[in-house]
């Protein structure tokens, strides 16, 4: 079985899913200590470097959070998060690579509790195949915005809504809000009547 190969998806434009400076360093710490003893553990054992995808998820709305992982493609979860992800909380777990030239591949959902919100995610690090995350939602602009930063090798330095397609581990960051205020109504138009409740009609 082959694995799927897809470029990294930048997904410009989601709703409100701007990034703020500084929130991609949510848990680089704690990974990179991570990481550090899974390399230092495989070596040991002779094996070949880490091709895991560490995640993390941050559930800066005011929902709790229910994340469901789908049966990985390639490697297995490790540390899989407790459900709910509580408002203001956050958590870490890994996709870990198998033994052999497979690399990891995997995905998972995110769901706000009470609401039709849901964001699905896909990633994988490549043993032969480009590193990719791509990221689609449903119901989204209503209720929740997300954004997302991936990195490779070290979680320093990681990129805005992509992930770079070598090197090996690789970090990705999940970071979701609750969505901006609507825009402000249009003005409506000339010689509109007015509404009941005293409310113009728009457009």
């Amino acid at each position: 079985m082959t694995q799927t190969e897809a470029a990294s998806e930048t997904n410009e434009g989601h709703e409100g899913g701007g990034v703020q400076e500084g929130r991609a360093s949510v848990g680089a710490g704690r990974w990179r200590r991570k990481a550090g003893a899974a390399r230092r553990a495989q070596e040991g054992d002779g094996a070949m470097a880490d091709y895991s995808c560490y995640l993390t998820i941050a559930n800066q709305t005011g929902h709790a959070l229910d994340i469901g992982l789908d049966p990985p493609q390639w490697g297995s979860w490790v540390d899989p998060p407790q459900q709910p992800v509580p408002p203001g909380g956050s958590v870490a777990f890994r996709l870990k690579d198998g033994w052999g030239a497979a690399g990891s591949e995997g995905s998972f959902t995110a769901q706000p509790e009470a609401t039709p919100a849901r964001l699905r995610a896909s990633f994988q690090d490549g043993y032969v195949q480009s590193n990719y995350c791509n990221v689609s939602g449903q119901n989204m602009s209503a209720t929740m915005a997300w954004s997302f930063t991936g990195a490779s090798g070290s979680p320093d330095n990681p990129q805005h809504g992509s992930v770079p397609g070598g090197g090996h581990p690789v970090y990705l960051v999940f970071t979701f809000t609750d969505s901006a205020s609507p825009p402000p109504a249009k003005p409506p138009k000339a010689g509109a009547s007015a509404a009941s409740g005293g409310r113009a009609r728009t457009a």
